[in-house]
């Protein structure tokens, strides 16, 4: 199973400097998911923007087809899957330090892919997927209308598997929530 963090977002809350890169405890955010994956994962990736500052962080970096620019996570997700060759593929937001590695065993085990529910909401961009998807994201990709992942998961069979913890899945979306997320650290 290789790893894929997503930082193909725009980062506009953090006036365009790359969210992941945003230190906490001493490591970017995207340090945080690296280690996280490395100990479930034979290989790990960042999926980011050509040219973006993350292709300087000595992580090998993959980047979703200009075809599908603005296309949202889905792109994403598609060049991960690309980039498997075949193989699983674990996805982590870089916005997420706090998942640790239990989650993504747990969704491993699910043949079909699974993705992450918690107490806070579903969680689609923590997930575990099989070559088998990749069809099913092409198709919502060609849509003129680009459906939610969670839907796109639903027609591929791809189920959620629910955490009754929700620390694992606090998200980092605003200076203000890193700052109070580093208060806690």
């Amino acid at each position: 199973m290789i790893g894929v963090i997503l930082a193909g977002g725009q980062s506009l809350r953090f006036g365009g400097f790359p969210k992941g890169l945003q230190t906490l405890a001493g490591m970017p955010l995207v340090g945080h998911v690296h280690a996280s994956l490395s100990l479930v994962c034979s290989e790990v990736f960042i999926e980011c923007a050509p040219g973006s500052a993350y292709e300087g962080w000595g992580v090998p970096c993959i980047s979703a087809d200009a075809a599908h620019a603005g296309k949202g996570p889905l792109a994403g997700l598609l060049a991960g899957l690309q980039a498997a060759n075949g193989q699983m593929v674990a996805f982590a937001p870089c916005d997420m330090p706090l998942l640790p590695p239990p989650v993504f065993e747990l969704l491993k085990t699910s043949p079909g892919g699974a993705h992450a529910v918690s107490t806070r909401g579903v969680e689609p961009l923590v997930c575990v997927l099989p070559a088998s998807v990749q069809s099913f994201i092409e198709e919502a990709l060609a849509q003129p209308v680009i459906p939610r992942v969670v839907e796109v998961f639903e027609r591929a069979g791809v189920g959620g598997v629910m955490f009754e913890e929700e620390w694992p899945f606090v998200n980092v979306n605003t200076p203000e929530e890193l700052a109070r997320l580093a208060d806690r650290f």
